[in-house]
């Protein structure tokens, strides 16, 4: 089976509100195609004569062996698609081998999540908005360092959300009996109800998410190695590694953010001296196979 069997597969079975969520960029959609078509570009030119009987795929992040170098990109509210949720997810990754990053906006709570993780030996890292009300932001951070996560994931490219007609027009928000699992306050953790021509999750990040942050974010005090996610340039890079930052994901949110924006896999060049990752953040647009990666990196170590 391959991603797309999968996409062919979920378009039956989810409702619509779902289904849309899951596969939509913002706007007209130019920077989802673009990540698309950018892939299609790139070519592998085979040698010969090489011995491949012994393969290892195997990667060093942060001084841990991982026997697959394709992690899950943290995205939110998998109990629109099934009712277990994150705990599906998790139990995926066991197969695959792969490293998880659960949202802030899972609709499994972190505890559940990681007790599932540590069941089926899944390393997890922790996917952070930052809230305006910083005791929220806190409150995430503490509950990913107690319950063994073993990276902070900072989300730096949605200081507001980006502009997705479809949620728009289908006036998106969670069905009733689905939360933000990881938000203590019960009022906090539901998205606001909203007419048709209205996004509550829209409404929620305005609401909620910090719009004001700098680089002093990268100041706060936290056990974990630090991942900046949403790095598209050399020079933010670079004050990424003055910050003392472990890694950065390279990433345009999927499409879902500005719809300006170039393919991330054209920028991968932003420097060395620190973990790079490719990622995306919208859910059929997962990297499908390793040889796509191969094509990505064009073959450097240095990028996940």
């Amino acid at each position: 089976l391959t991603v797309d069997d999968y996409r062919k597969e979920a378009s039956l079975r989810l409702k619509k509100l779902a289904r849309d969520y899951y596969e939509a960029g913002s706007e007209d959609q130019l920077t989802l195609a673009r990540n698309e078509n950018a892939f299609q570009r790139l070519l592998i030119r085979p040698r010969c004569l090489r011995d491949v009987s012994k393969i290892d795929t195997s990667v060093q992040w942060f001084g841990r062996n991982q026997s697959f170098p394709i992690g899950l990109a943290p995205s939110a509210f998998h109990c629109l698609a099934t009712k277990d949720g994150e705990l599906s997810t998790v139990r995926g990754a066991s197969k695959a081998g792969s490293v998880m990053i659960i949202s802030s906006w899972s609709t499994t709570a972190i505890e559940d999540v990681a007790k599932q993780a540590k069941q089926d030996n899944v390393e997890l890292w922790f996917q952070l908005y930052v809230y305006k009300n910083k005791a929220i932001t806190s409150n995430l951070v503490s509950r990913a360092e107690a319950n063994g996560c073993k990276a902070l994931v900072l989300t730096v490219d949605t200081p507001v959300l980006g502009r997705r007609l479809v949620d728009i027009r289908n006036g998106f928000t969670l069905p009733k009996g689905l939360r933000m699992a990881n938000i203590d306050s019960l009022e906090l953790s539901l998205m606001p109800s909203v007419e048709e021509g209205k996004s509550g999750l829209l409404q929620y990040v305005s609401d909620q998410v910090d719009p004001g942050l700098d680089w002093d974010v990268l100041d706060w005090t936290t056990k974990l190695p630090v991942i900046v996610k949403g790095v598209m340039r050399g020079d933010d890079a670079d004050e990424a590694v003055r910050k003392g930052v472990h890694g950065i994901i390279v990433s345009n949110h999927g499409g879902r953010q500005m719809d300006s924006a170039p393919a991330t896999v054209g920028h991968l060049d932003v420097g060395l001296q620190l973990l790079i990752f490719l990622g995306s953040s919208n859910y059929f647009l997962q990297i499908e196979v390793l040889s796509k990666v191969v094509r990505a990196v064009k073959g450097r170590v240095p990028v996940r």
